[in-house]
């Protein structure tokens, strides 16, 4: 494969992975120069990661315990710096590309024009796909961190993700600083990743059910994002407010562990009011 058809650099970040994860990886390992590899994992995968890191060009960054998403981010940027890397696309586990699509996507990067372009992402849902091939991309105010080609120098003059999230809302902190920096944010308007997002519940295939723990740190990291944001994206939050009182209301009733996900909910606004951050102590 020509090098001009290949991305610099990419990292996934595993966390107690399945054997799906090798079909993930493989829809889009071949147009990677270099893939990092983060494993968060608390239960060792031992099998399918020496399956992994024996690919060509597979580092392997971390391994043992879990770091966080921001801070793994911030690991590999680190690392693609010291590498001279340009551009990292950032997966999750779960994100595949369908046949033919990463190879579109990247002819559809190369082909960007504008300047102070920071983030190149593909579309996350069906909701929002162009029918034409035209345009190519829209600009956007916020995007899913999975799958998107960031610029490698711009990340890090804006200081990166944001560690004392940890999890969740590092994706909305992220883009609203770039964008409050001056620079852009485009998305593909006619691809979509493969994406999922929360457990699909039995009965009830519209909810997606997410672990309470996750509950915390949405509630928690929204509250901070939303302190620190509000004044210049005062429509998002306006939607976003809605949004959640809907989402944890499902996690509540659709939930196996209903007290659970209430506690959770409850002292994700505790510690938001005590001022606490970073990785949740008896998680």
């Amino acid at each position: 494969m020509p090098l001009k058809t290949k991305l610099d650099a990419a990292v996934v970040i595993l966390y107690n992975p399945d054997n799906s994860v090798w079909d993930n990886i493989y829809s889009y390992i071949d147009y990677i120069r270099v893939l990092y590899i983060i494993d968060n994992s608390t239960i060792s995968n031992r099998s399918l990661i020496e399956k992994i890191v024996v690919l060509p060009h597979v580092k392997l960054l971390h391994s043992g315990y879990n770091i966080g998403i921001a801070k793994a981010l911030n690991l590999t940027l680190e690392h693609c710096s010291k590498d001279k890397h340009l551009w990292l696309m950032t997966m999750d586990q779960d994100t595949a590309f369908n046949t033919g699509d990463m190879s579109l996507f990247l002819e559809n990067f190369y082909r960007i024009s504008a300047q102070n372009v920071a983030l190149f992402s593909p579309l996350h849902s069906r909701k929002g796909i162009q029918k034409s091939t035209l345009p190519l991309y829209v600009e956007k105010e916020y995007v899913m961190t999975s799958a998107n080609i960031v610029n490698v120098k711009i990340a890090k003059k804006i200081g990166g993700y944001r560690e004392d999230f940890f999890i969740d809302e590092i994706d909305h902190d992220f883009c609203f600083r770039l964008g409050d920096a001056g620079f852009h944010i485009l998305q593909n308007a006619s691809l979509v990743v493969r994406h999922q997002l929360g457990e699909m519940h039995q009965r009830h295939r519209h909810v997606r059910l997410y672990p309470s723990s996750r509950l915390y740190y949405m509630v928690r990291n929204y509250l901070y994002l939303k302190k620190e944001h509000q004044d210049s994206h005062q429509d998002f939050f306006k939607k976003r407010d809605k949004y959640l009182r809907a989402f944890m209301f499902k996690q509540i009733r659709y939930g196996e562990n209903r007290m659970q996900n209430i506690w959770m909910i409850l002292k994700g606004m505790i510690d938001y009011g005590l001022g606490k951050r970073g990785k949740l102590i008896d998680e």
